[in-house]
């Protein structure tokens, strides 16, 4: 497990949900991941890298994607309305989310594991196994 941890602390797991379900505090999505995600593998969860999109009601971004990666903090980054239409997005884990409303589960470890999903390598390289 992450810090070299055999179990995830429950009790931290409970805390880190009760101190997300309190969510009039936070100051802005880039601090509530940051936390979310170094508080849950300080409590044993072993994650490399996490992400979420906001949308937003900006004329010409269509919203902006915060990823977190483990002793790299969180990066902001812009996706213009013109992302929807590229190959990268109809071929992308996010754009089957977008467009089905459904999750995404690979897990890149299996011995038989194919993708056409272009990210999969990429993450396999960073060590990525789910």
């Amino acid at each position: 497990m992450a810090d070299g941890n055999d179990q995830i602390d429950q009790e931290a797991i409970d805390d880190t949900v009760g101190w997300l379900i309190t969510a009039r505090s936070f100051k802005g999505p880039r601090q509530v991941l940051e936390e979310t995600c170094d508080r849950l593998v300080a409590a044993g969860v072993e994650i490399y890298r996490s992400a979420v999109f906001i949308r937003t009601l900006h004329p010409s971004i269509m919203g902006r994607r915060f990823t977190w990666a483990a002793g790299e903090g969180v990066n902001v980054s812009d996706a213009p309305y013109g992302i929807l239409g590229s190959d990268d997005f109809r071929h992308s884990t996010i754009g089957y989310v977008y467009r089905n409303a459904k999750p995404v589960r690979l897990r890149l470890e299996e011995p038989d594991f194919q993708s056409d999903y272009s990210i999969v390598e990429d993450l396999r390289q960073e060590g990525a196994s789910d």
